[in-house]
Order: C-alpha cells, then sequence, then structure tokens
C-alpha cells in the first residue's frame, strides 16, 4: 500500500513538473512573439513617419510644379490651405513668410565641409572621360548675408577611368551653390572644364544622404549623363 502511493505521489509530481515546464516553455514562445510583435510595431512606427515626410515633400513639390500663377525662377508657391506666392529671397532668411512655415522647413546644410559623396554615373552620352563613379569633396560651404537661400559651394571631384588601352585618375575644382527651395533642393556646380558640362544633384529634403543628378549642357539645360550620389 506504502508502495502505491509512493508511485502515486511520484506521478503527481512528474505530472506537475511537466506541466510547470511545458508553461515555462509557452511563456518562452509568448515572450518571443511579444517583442518580434514590437520591433514590427517600432518598424510601422518609424515608416509611417517616413512617409508622412515623404508625403509632405510629394504635396510641396506638387505645389512648386503647378506655380499656381507664381513667377517660376523668381518666387516660391507656399501651398497649403492659404496659397500665396513669396519671392526666392526670402528663404531660410529664419522669418516664416508662407503661412505655413514651408519656406523655412528644409534650410539644413546637405553638404557640410568635409564632407565625402560618391556620385555613380549611368547612361553617360556626354562627358568624354566616362566615368564610372567621382568622389567629391566639399571644401567650402558659406552663406552670402545678401543671399541666404543661395550658399556657396566650393568642392573637388576626384576622377579615375579606364578602358582597354589606358587608365588615369584626376581632379576637378568646382564652384557652385545650394538652391534652397523647399522640395528641390539643388547642389549645382558650374562647368569646372571647357566642354560646357555642369554637374547638379537635387535633394528631395526628406532623405540627405543621398542625392539624384545629371550632366547638363549649360548652354541648353539638356541633360546628357545621369548618376545617384550618395553620402560616405
Amino acid at each position: 500500500m506504502m508502495k502505491l502511493l509512493v508511485l502515486a505521489c511520484l506521478v503527481v509530481v512528474t505530472s506537475a513538473s511537466q506541466r510547470f515546464e511545458d508553461l515555462g516553455e509557452e511563456i518562452a514562445s509568448l515572450s518571443v512573439d511579444v517583442l518580434a510583435f514590437d520591433a514590427k510595431l517600432m518598424d510601422r512606427v518609424q515608416h509611417a513617419d517616413e512617409r508622412a515626410a515623404e508625403m509632405s515633400w510629394y504635396t510641396s513639390r506638387i505645389d512648386t510644379m503647378k506655380g499656381y500663377g507664381c513667377k517660376k525662377d523668381g518666387e516660391l508657391q507656399c501651398g497649403g490651405d492659404k496659397p500665396k506666392c513669396i519671392s526666392r529671397l526670402l528663404i531660410c532668411d529664419k522669418e516664416k513668410d508662407c503661412p505655413n512655415g514651408i519656406d523655412e522647413s528644409q534650410c539644413k546644410i546637405f553638404t557640410p565641409v568635409g564632407s565625402k559623396w560618391k556620385a555613380k554615373f549611368f547612361d553617360d552620352t556626354c562627358t568624354k572621360r566616362k566615368p564610372k563613379e567621382i568622389i567629391f569633396t566639399i571644401e567650402e560651404y558659406k552663406v552670402p548675408v545678401e543671399l541666404l537661400s543661395y550658399p556657396e559651394v566650393k568642392a573637388t571631384g576626384y576622377v579615375e577611368a579606364s578602358n582597354d588601352d589606358f587608365s588615369y585618375s584626376t581632379s576637378l575644382k568646382l564652384e557652385g551653390v545650394m538652391d534652397l527651395k523647399p522640395g528641390n533642393n539643388r547642389l549645382y556646380f558650374n562647368p569646372p572644364e571647357s566642354d560646357g558640362l555642369a554637374i547638379e544633384c537635387i535633394f528631395n529634403g526628406v532623405y540627405d544622404d543621398h542625392c539624384h543628378g545629371v550632366i547638363t549642357y549649360v548652354t541648353s539645360g539638356k541633360p546628357c549623363a545621369y548618376f545617384t550620389m550618395t553620402k560616405m
């Protein structure tokens, strides 16, 4: 009788132990699921912020492209609920001239002194070197008091190129401006050589670590090569 009682107790203890072990595994599994759900939730929140920023950019781009009666080169359309044209000289002057403040919304320094950028080229139909990439180093970024919306930028472009017969490297001295128009922040370099090819790259106002660029004929503005430039 005693043996049967001991055996029964062992069965109960073993069964309880197994249930606790199973419960522990279930809790651990639930904890993993909770952490995974939390990670997904945070990722969606982060992407929601990015999508909202992108939507704001697209809205400002549409308003800018439509113009709504503003002068194409000299004025900015504020957009929003109260459309208004303001002089582009008022952009980034630390005063909100647009009712929605968009004129002061994208005044960051996209190309700080010392920053390096790698441009990868494609569809190049005009440059004589046909480089696959150029490394740009920003040497100077100066904001003129009389032209706050057009900071002056100087840079050096390091070029390496090669073909079946030879390879070489050279550097280009570049001078230009950063046009701080919201939604269309444009880095523009005057032609560094006698071929009349200018370099420009547009930041969308959302991401400041890359821009999409073109090489254009300065006389006609016609693009003849394309590149994507990324901060190193």
